[in-house]
């Protein structure tokens, strides 16, 4: 069988706080949660379940604390209809003796749970808000008397401690997987040329367990405003296309860009030391560029509190996840509404984002527009190394959030220095405007044309939108930059 847990070796103890956290819930009635865990050792800690409700606050619904027996114990407990999130979180003990683990996690609407083994059986309504693949798996009972195992990363698993100190991280191992099946990834990275005149589908190479976050930065091929759009994102891949703002006649070049998909969750990035929150939101609020804006519209952030925090403040990337709004066929047309994604207040511990209408508000269908999913990876800044599974050869990363310098389309690009020499001549280049400086609004590109990337620079420009007017200078933003010397998936 397959289960998170909280392993507790050094330097795990004393008093290190794991959390594993659902994704967004939206729930239609109160349902119950049922799972299983154990708590089995001389020092043993505590286990809560929280509830964040109508994502303002987080409520402790069930505890347990000390040494429960050596065996698979049964819980439930009763979830509000307000719960937009949910989260376990393990606090290790005064020693290594203090390893917790949960299994069999499910939602139900059904007040009686009845479980058998590692699964839960219930009525006709249940979902789990984790799940886990494993093979060739290992069960050799520990010193502390709890299992152990060979397990793949679960699609929001936590695996972050916290210290008086600050953040230290450890990692879930993935498992290995046959050759006759995808093998199970938790993050994949890779360039890929996206359509400008139809929808590129984008297979990943290997299968996620749960829909993954995706992240795309657009280049500077071409001459007009655009930017990258994707929709249908699924456990397996999804589709890109690239478009344009109004004032555009919706047809483009192909465009080379780099790609980060992961699930959701808070972890150690793939084993390099530096804490990864990948996340996303549901909103309709919206930022706007002052002229031309659409008569009473009021534009408004949304708040995102990062379950960890981090020491200081991370690296920001961010992409609209789905096409809910638009009108038009993008692929012969302009889009309609223009969408990307705005950005401020990035702190160690919370930031603001909204769609960004840019200088097109007036061509959005009305105030009346429906929700879209914000994506977002929020990552430590620093370098560290991954360990790909299918290349087994090392990737390095680095994580940097830039000074107030990248100016606009007309002002030029602005070379940012990596946080790191990657020692290769064409790194993969992933970034996002982190500020909103500008009140035309605007968006991020890759520069390929003058000054493209090398192994310790990458260069940029603020882009904007000209419906409104022609210009596309911008005054100075922060930007966010995530660069690999490599594909990788993992």
């Amino acid at each position: 069988m397959s289960y998170a847990y909280v392993e507790a070796s050094s330097p795990n103890y004393p008093s290190k706080v794991f959390a594993l956290q659902s994704p967004n819930l939206k729930l239609s009635a109160a349902p119950v949660l049922a799972f299983k865990f154990l708590m089995y050792g001389a020092t043993m800690g505590t286990l809560f379940v929280e509830a964040k409700i109508a994502d303002v606050t987080w409520t402790k619904l069930w505890e347990k604390a000390g040494d429960q027996g050596q065996q698979w114990q049964d819980a439930s407990v009763q979830v509000s209809a307000d719960a937009t999130y949910m989260r376990f979180v393990g606090t290790t003990g005064s020693s290594w003796a203090s390893d917790i683990a949960i299994d069999a996690v499910f939602l139900t609407l059904d007040s009686v749970i009845t479980t058998k083994t590692s699964t839960v059986t219930a009525g006709s309504t249940t979902s789990p808000i984790t799940s886990t693949t494993t093979t060739a798996v290992s069960t050799v009972p520990s010193s502390t008397g709890m299992p152990t195992t060979t397990t793949t990363t679960p699609a929001t698993a936590t695996t972050t401690t916290t210290s008086t100190m600050g953040i230290g991280t450890t990692s879930l191992t993935a498992a290995s997987t046959s050759a006759s099946s995808p093998a199970v990834i938790d993050l994949e990275v890779r360039s890929v040329v996206v359509s400008g005149t139809s929808w590129s589908k984008i297979s990943f190479q290997g299968a996620f367990s749960d829909v993954p976050i995706v992240i795309v930065l657009p280049s500077s091929e071409g001459s007009d405003p655009a930017a990258v759009r994707i929709r249908g994102i699924n456990a397996s891949g999804f589709e890109a296309a690239v478009v344009e703002p109004a004032g555009s006649d919706g047809t483009y070049a192909d465009m080379n860009v780099t790609f980060l998909a992961a699930l959701p969750g808070v972890r150690q990035l793939g084993g390099t030391g530096l804490l990864l929150e990948a996340g996303r939101i549901s909103t309709k609020r919206v930022q706007a560029g002052g002229q031309c804006r659409l008569s009473g519209l009021t534009p408004s952030w949304e708040t995102i509190s990062f379950v960890q925090g981090f020491s200081s403040t991370p690296a920001m990337l961010t992409s609209v996840q789905t096409l809910n709004n638009e009108n038009n066929d993008i692929t012969t047309q302009f889009s309609q509404p223009w969408l990307t994604v705005a950005v401020t207040d990035l702190e160690a511990t919370s930031v603001k984002l909204a769609l960004e209408l840019a200088e097109t508000s007036s061509q959005a269908p009305g105030l009346q527009m429906q929700e879209e999913d914000i994506g977002y990876f929020a990552l430590q800044q620093g370098t560290g190394v991954l360990q790909p599974f299918r290349t087994g050869a090392a990737v390095e990363v680095t994580a940097i959030l830039s000074a107030r310098v990248v100016k606009g389309w007309d002002n030029g690009p602005v070379s940012v220095k990596l946080g790191s020499d990657l020692g290769v001549t064409s790194p993969l280049i992933l970034a996002s405007q982190s500020s909103r400086f500008g009140g035309d609004g605007g968006w991020v590109r890759l520069d390929l044309r003058n000054q493209p990337p090398n192994a310790t620079h990458a260069a940029f420009v603020v882009d904007e939108d000209q419906s409104c007017n022609v210009e596309r200078q911008h005054t100075t933003e922060r930007v966010s930059v995530v660069a690999f010397s490599s594909g990788a998936s993992l």
